[in-house]
């Protein structure tokens, strides 16, 4: 009978494997890869179909070759061999020494005239290389859209080489194994979502000196510990860790390699499906390899785009046929916005042209690029980032999709006046440049100044405003859609003509706002006093103080008509009440809650900082800047200055929702962190010369804006973050928070 540890009731195991770029079949994967780059650098129209071989002392290339490149194919077989480690016999195989045998031939003339044209085709024209099925898959549940357990068990193997190459753990041989067994839940749309590592395996190759022991201390403190997640391990986790004892024979001396052999590691981890076409030694008018590659771009935007949280996109072809036989999409019940799969396979049709020209043109395919993909997989690459790997903007394909009121912003509203004044006009006030200060009794004629002044320009202002009224902007540009709200605002304001004059702007430019009216006070104003290059803000929040949570309650169906809720902030200091029915709102009904940390003293200050303790595990998207984070990690004792290193422990705090939390930390020109399960990436900005900067005091607002503009349509964080960088980019363009 078998005996296997079971999953949490409502779950299910799923395992995938990794072998390392010593393993005897990725040598001759990397070493034909090495071939096909070698030529495609001389030669771009190269025809090449490699094949490797290894055993013990001997490496042997075979295959078909048609090029102009002029190719020293031994010293490229040597050269592969080494930079994977292989110097000494004793590790299993000798680059310097080992026989190198060459059994290319040029490839049929038949094929290259009947299938490629031999140049004489127009890209469009261009038939398949061969017949054959061909998949691409994309799941949400990490950043990079792959399966968890098939990018656990690479990042091991690319951890295990990296602390061997680097001399961390220098008694590391270059032949490994991993293997990650993940407890997974389905939910109810379709998605899947990792709720614990089961088992990690880790079979590494080492040095005859090394005992059992070290090598167990050593890939538990250098290896599993910076890839796994720890907020997925826990105290059944079970580790195997060299479980079959040693391991000193390894490479082609333990085993016979050959390419192709390791299909399923290349691509999914047995997730999704495969045809069995294997990618390594290919040219890219093969369609095992071309297709593959497209089929994974539009499986990726699809997730990326928001249209399901899970896509297999299968196409197929026939040998000397142009266009693809068949095409097909599965989102395994995950489409969202209420597609069907045939119509999500229309948008692929019309998106991707699967034609194997112009694949290989769209993908720089024709470039050399491959022997670095020919280990530790070819999809989710994010350190290479390949054509294929970057996201497809499909917003246009969107637009039925949302409705009326989809993210629903709760702050403090102020009216910014803004006009260009003269140094005097500070001095009367006591002002600096560049002041940002609250108002005094001795500035409140400052307003009515600026009310009779000529070109006084008025602009809905406030952190959360601000950010709400940017992502109506980008979505209104993205659906070429001016009619639609597809934002809404609450907040307290004055019943006076400030409110009015706010109100009305907000309904031009398609914002729903609902304001509570307070007719005791007057609406928040913020002047916005501009000398030459300098601007100096004097902030009078008055209403914006007052917002009540019996306001929220009143108007609850604007809350239930969003799907993303976002707070500065600053609204802690208003009405704590208010985000914490939202946020409870959005973890039982499955929404997505956002807060920003908007200043330090909302960390600094015990009562507020309370709020956001209280706040936090409900939040699933966290944003700040570089000071703010910096300032959170004070707060909390750590001992990190690091702003990636601080984003990530922010990530592994504890979190009431089914997916772990993304904190996203802005850095001024700098790349924009993201950090999620432990883990950061960079995303970068769009730069400007000094001399298109008008104003930066919106660029945060405007990221943020310019994000839930695609995370409320469900793209992943890299058009978010794109999407953010582009905001940011356009109204540091303008004077204040206003749109070209």
């Amino acid at each position: 009978m078998t005996s296997i540890r079971p999953p949490k009731p409502g779950c299910f195991l799923f395992t995938s494997e990794s072998v390392n770029e010593g393993h005897p079949d990725k040598i001759c994967d990397q070493v034909s890869d090495a071939v096909l780059d070698a030529c495609l650098s001389q030669d771009p129209d190269a025809r090449v179909a490699c094949e490797t071989s290894t055993k013990t002392g001997m490496v042997m290339v075979f295959g078909e070759i048609t090029t102009k490149a002029n190719v020293d194919y031994e010293a490229v077989v040597r050269e592969t061999c080494r930079n994977i480690g292989y110097d000494s016999a004793d590790k299993g195989l000798d680059y310097a020494s080992m026989d190198v045998l060459n059994k290319l031939e040029e490839q049929s003339p038949d094929i290259g005239q009947g299938v490629h044209g031999m140049g004489t085709k127009a890209v469009e024209d261009i038939g398949a290389g061969d017949q054959g099925h061909m998949f691409g898959y994309a799941s949400d549940e990490t950043p990079e859209l792959m399966p968890f357990t098939h990018s656990m068990s690479t990042r091991l193997g690319w951890q295990l080489t990296k602390v061997r190459k680097d001399g961390t753990c220098p008694w590391i041989r270059p032949d490994g194994k991993t293997q990650v067994t993940a407890e997974y839940k389905r939910l109810k749309d379709g998605s899947m979502v990792p709720q614990r590592v089961h088992t990690i395996l880790i079979s590494t190759q080492h040095a005859p000196d090394v005992d059992n022991e070290k090598i167990k201390k050593d890939i538990m403190e250098y290896v599993i510990k910076p890839i796994l997640p720890e907020n997925l391990l826990d105290a059944d986790t079970i580790y195997h860790i060299n479980p079959s004892g040693r391991f000193v024979i390894g490479g082609p001396h333990g085993d016979a390699g050959l390419t192709g052999r390791k299909i399923i590691i290349d691509t999914y981890g047995g997730w999704g499906a495969h045809g069995g076409g294997a990618f390594s030694g290919k040219d890219t008018t093969k369609v095992d390899r071309s297709a593959a590659y497209a089929a994974r771009w539009a499986a990726k935007s699809l997730v990326a785009n928001g249209f399901a949280r899970r896509a297999l996109v299968q196409v197929s072809y026939a040998i000397g046929v142009v266009q693809p036989l068949s095409m097909f999409v599965d989102t395994y019940g995950s489409a969202r916005f209420g597609f069907t799969d045939e119509q999500l396979c229309e948008i692929v049709k019309r998106n991707f042209d699967f034609r194997p020209g112009c694949i290989q043109r769209d993908l720089n395919l024709k470039e050399p690029q491959f022997t670095k993909l020919a280990a530790y997989g070819h999809f989710g690459r994010e350190d290479c980032s390949p054509a294929w790997e970057v996201v497809k903007d499909l917003s246009h394909e969107l637009g039925a999709g949302l409705c009326q009121g989809k993210i629903l912003g709760m702050g403090n509203p102020l009216l910014d006046m803004s006009n260009t004044v003269e140094p005097s006009v500070l001095t009367e006030y006591g002002l600096e440049a560049n002041n940002a200060v609250l108002a005094e009794d001795k500035h409140k004629p400052l307003y009515e100044t600026l009310d009779k002044m000529p070109n006084t320009d008025y602009i809905p202002g406030g952190a959360t405003q601000n950010s709400i009224r940017t992502a109506q902007w980008c979505l209104k540009n993205d659906k070429k859609d001016s009619g639609t709200s597809f934002a809404s605002y609450m907040g307290c304001v004055g019943k006076d003509g400030y409110s009015e004059k706010m109100k009305a702007i907000c309904t031009k430019e398609g914002v729903t706002a609902t304001y509570m009216e307070d007719p005791s006070v007057p609406t928040g104003t913020c002047a916005v006093l501009i000398t030459g290059e300098n601007r100096s803000l004097v902030a009078n929040l008055s209403a914006a103080n007052n917002y009540k949570h019996e306001h929220l309650k009143a108007n609850y169906g604007v809350l239930e008509a969003a799907s993303v809720v976002y707070s500065a902030g600053f609204f802690i200091t208003v009405c704590p009440d208010a985000m914490y029915d939202a946020s409870q709102h959005c973890l039982d009904n499955n929404k997505t809650y956002c807060l920003n940390l908007s200043a330090p003293f909302i960390m600094e200050v015990p009562p507020f900082w309370e709020v956001v303790t209280k706040l936090l595990p409900k939040v699933d998207f966290l944003f700040g800047n570089e000071t703010e984070a910096g300032v959170f990690a004070k707060v909390k004792g750590w001992t990190e200055t690091d702003v990636a290193e601080i984003a990530c422990k922010i990530s592994m705090l504890p979190s009431e929702k089914a997916k772990s939390r993304t904190v996203v930390i802005t850095q001024g020109a700098d790349a924009t962190i993201v950090a999620k399960d432990g883990k950061a990436n960079l995303y970068p900005i769009e730069k400007l010369s000094k001399e298109q900067i008008v104003d930066t005091n919106g660029a945060g607002d405007a990221y943020v804006g310019g994000f839930l503009s695609k995370l409320v349509q469900g793209c992943s964080v890299e058009l978010c973050c794109r999407a953010g960088a582009k905001a940011a980019a356009v109204i540091v363009q303008q004077s204040g928070c206003t749109f070209p």
